[in-house]
This record gives C-alpha cells, sequence and structure tokens, in this order.
C-alpha cells in the first residue's frame, strides 16, 4: 500500500540533519558530556528553547538526571 497520498511528506529541518550528523560521529559512544556537547550545538541550539534530560549508570543509582532548559548560546 502506497502512503504517499495519505501522509505528509517529512522535509528535516536543519536541526534533524545536524542531530542525524552528530548522532552518527558520536554512535556508540554517547555519554552525558558528548549529549551536553550535541544539545549546544548550532543549529539544534539556535534561536530556540532546547530541553533535555539525559542520565546514566552512576546518576541513576543516585536518583538523579541531569537536565537543560533554555537556549545555552542565549
Amino acid at each position: 500500500m502506497d502512503y504517499g497520498f495519505y501522509t505528509r511528506k517529512y522535509t528535516p529541518a536543519a536541526r534533524d540533519l545536524k542531530f542525524e550528523e552528530l548522532g552518527e560521529k558520536y554512535y556508540g559512544e554517547i555519554d552525558i558530556e558528548i549529549m551536553k556537547k550535541i544539545m549546544t550545538t548550532r543549529p539544534i541550539c539556535n534561536n530556540a528553547s532546547t530541553d533535555a534530560k539525559v542520565s546514566d549508570t552512576n546518576l541513576i543509582e543516585s536518583g538523579s538526571i541531569w537536565g537543560f532548559f533554555g537556549n545555552a548560546l542565549g
């Protein structure tokens, strides 16, 4: 069945393309520090508010997460 007539065409924005690029670049090694880097990279965090919540084993064991809200590039 062809869904082309029933669904909207997806056109990735610049931030979507950057997410894909960085996902491939850091595949298998994404940790909290790399995620912080990704979320403060243009155009992911351009002129809009961004939010992210990330955790790892150490943070989970202490009942914590790392959270970012707002525009890091201000």
